[in-house]
């Protein structure tokens, strides 16, 4: 007990002194004609991100709340065992948008060191402003300990090279550094080789033992086509259409990737990068890279019974597949690249978006309406 209090003394005073005020983080500002957005008044339901990407959900049920034990475990586990210069489980947080989840870890635990990621700078913006208003208006402890929290913008691949996360690192470098890792409605935006990238990287930036929690689209249902009124359900269809052809041709290992690329010109605005990742999918990429699978379950994006929020509940049917990932402890510290793998699987993922192109281009034609899309050799109206 007597250690435990010397060691919150010792991060108390460490981030007493640490300045991550807004005014000297650089990359960070608000979007174009964007009002700040505090992260914790995300409550009822997502929000669209500024740079269009997605939403920041406001929360992810029983996925979340596993995520959270996981961080108070890892706070009982890491004390006396200090990574990266003073005690406090390392977590990291990738795609986390306005940063509604760093801050609800931030309250939750006392040691922690959050390493908040997203893509964008207006987004993260808004977070860098919470933990200036916590430092500057908040209550003691609040003042002090805000400084444990660090917003990193940039692709979440990229983290290797980005000095925003390696220079907080003990030994500069993400490999082995992490006790916990959680990417949620992110990875349904890559295509094979990133998705390739995210897992290698997933894997060596976890210390042994470490745990990845990870959370994205899996299935999609085709809507009627009668309720094709805007650009989002559209898109919905078309893809759950090509996924489904696909999954039955067996044309390649991601059969849920749709790129805007491969529509007509005309098509192209109502489009994005989108893939469905099948659970069968998300369990062989755990399992080539050699992670055991701790949990898997699926969920749907619900209303809660008797009000107006919007939250995640456990679904055998949900369009959601949640994953915690564990690196064996036997693993040690190595550090796995493609030519660790299994070179029919690395070329699966790397001919994945090359494979599905083909099976679009060859089978379907795109129209400007209803249906959108119809089978190449199939008479038309």
């Amino acid at each position: 007990m007597l250690i435990r209090i010397l060691l919150c003394l010792s991060v108390f005073n460490i981030v007493c002194t640490s300045d991550v005020s807004a005014s000297k983080v650089g990359v960070f500002c608000d979007g174009p004609g964007s009002s700040y957005i505090d992260p914790e008044s995300i409550m009822l339901k997502p929000i669209k991100t500024l740079n269009n990407k997605g939403v920041q959900f406001n929360h992810l049920g029983p996925f979340e709340e596993h995520f959270l034990e996981d961080c108070a475990s890892a706070e009982r586990n890491i004390v006396g065992t200090p990574s990266n210069g003073f005690p406090g489980a390392n977590i990291l947080m990738l795609g986390e948008a306005f940063g509604r989840m760093p801050l609800k870890v931030y309250r939750q635990t006392i040691f922690a060191n959050i390493y908040a990621n997203d893509l964008s700078a207006d987004n993260l913006s808004h977070l860098v402003k919470k933990i200036a208003i916590m430092k500057n208006e908040g209550s003691v402890v609040e003042k002090c300990m805000a400084g444990r929290i660090y917003p990193v913008v940039g692709d979440c691949l990229d983290l290797n090279a980005n000095e925003q996360i390696t220079k907080l690192l003990y030994n500069g470098a993400l490999n082995n550094s992490m006790d916990l890792i959680i990417c949620s409605n992110v990875i349904h935006f890559f295509d094979g080789q990133r998705l390739l990238q995210f897992f290698l990287n997933t894997y060596n930036w976890l210390k042994p033992g470490g745990r990845a929690h990870i959370l994205c689209r899996s299935k999609l249902e085709a809507p009627r086509l009668d309720s094709c009124t805007s650009s989002g359900v559209i898109m919905i269809y078309v893809s759950s259409i090509l996924m489904n052809a696909a999954i039955k041709n067996r044309v390649c290992m991601l059969p849920g990737l749709f790129k805007e690329s491969w529509l007509d010109e005309a098509e192209r605005k109502r489009a994005g990068c989108n893939i469905t990742i099948q659970e069968r999918t998300l369990k062989l990429f755990a399992k080539k890279m050699g992670f055991e699978v701790a949990c898997s379950k699926t969920y749907s994006n619900v209303t809660v019974r008797g009000s107006n929020v919007l939250d995640f509940a456990e679904d055998a049917d949900g369009m959601f597949c949640g994953l915690v990932l564990v690196k064996p402890k036997k693993a040690g510290d190595k550090v796995i690249s493609e030519k660790d793998l299994d070179p029919n699987f690395v070329q699966d993922c790397l001919t994945s978006e090359a494979k599905m192109a083909s099976f679009v281009a060859n089978n379907f034609v795109f129209t400007t309406e209803a249906p959108w899309l119809v089978p190449k050799g199939s008479k038309r109206k």
